[in-house]
């Protein structure tokens, strides 16, 4: 099972926030590993997703899910990145985006006014969040 060491950087709030981890890709192409994101809350994700080979591109599918006491306080990201085919080797440099996976979920607390009741809580959902996102894949 070939294991890839992973460094990248994702965009959120205009900020290149910077991550590293490592993934092994089983013979049936699915990905399993874990993403250190010292941006994060959590700053540990377990990763599983999915390598897909198309004709001229090599794209990567992954969710990052939070470990320990987020699991549930943060919601898990979805990643896809391609780059061009050479070959085999999935070492290389890919590009993408990241978006919630659950977007629903993403949003934040504001303050509204009622003129029967004054001042409220309100939740304003976000629309749907999509960033760019670089990684660069080393053989391990």
């Amino acid at each position: 099972m070939p294991s890839y060491n992973i460094r990248g950087t994702y965009l959120f709030q205009g900020k290149d926030n910077p991550f590293s981890g490592t993934f092994s890709v089983g013979s049936d192409g699915k990905i399993t590993g874990h993403i250190k994101d010292s941006a994060s809350r959590c700053p540990r994700h377990d990763i599983t997703g999915q390598v897909k080979s198309l004709d001229d591109a090599v794209v990567l599918e992954f969710l990052k899910s939070p470990t320990g006491q987020f699991v549930g306080s943060l919601a898990p990201i979805e990643y896809q990145m391609k780059k061009p085919k050479t070959g085999e080797d999935l070492s290389g440099e890919y590009e993408g985006a990241w978006r919630a996976a659950q977007p629903e979920h993403c949003g934040r607390i504001g303050l509204g006014y009622d003129p029967k009741i004054g001042e409220v809580v309100i939740w304003i959902p976000e629309k749907e969040l999509e960033n760019k996102t670089r990684i660069t894949l080393t053989s391990r």
